[in-house]
């Protein structure tokens, strides 16, 4: 959008940033929040959030995420639901 001369705002931005978090490309958000700041945009509440979003993503450990899922019973279809969404994230490490 820039090439074409297009002015970004705050409001660009911040979809820009919820976006790369919808598609787990978390590690992105900083830089755009950065070049926000650099543009001259003034950071608004939601773009903000999408950066604490990102911090407290990074601050997760396995061993709170194992304690939150521990609180839970689940059936046989939800834990299938559950196995999947954790195989398909695990996929996208290079371990």
């Amino acid at each position: 959008m820039k090439e074409n001369g297009v002015k970004l705002d705050v409001v660009t931005y911040t979809t820009l940033m919820k976006a790369l978090i919808r598609v787990d490309k978390f590690h992105k958000v900083p830089t755009v929040y950065e070049e926000m700041i650099l543009s001259g945009c003034t950071p608004n509440r939601k773009a903000r959030a999408m950066l604490r979003n990102r911090y407290q993503f990074d601050q997760v450990t396995e061993d709170a995420m194992a304690n939150r899922l521990s609180s839970f019973s689940l059936d046989d279809n939800n834990f299938e639901a559950v196995k999947q969404l954790c195989c398909s994230i695990a996929s996208k490490f290079d371990v």
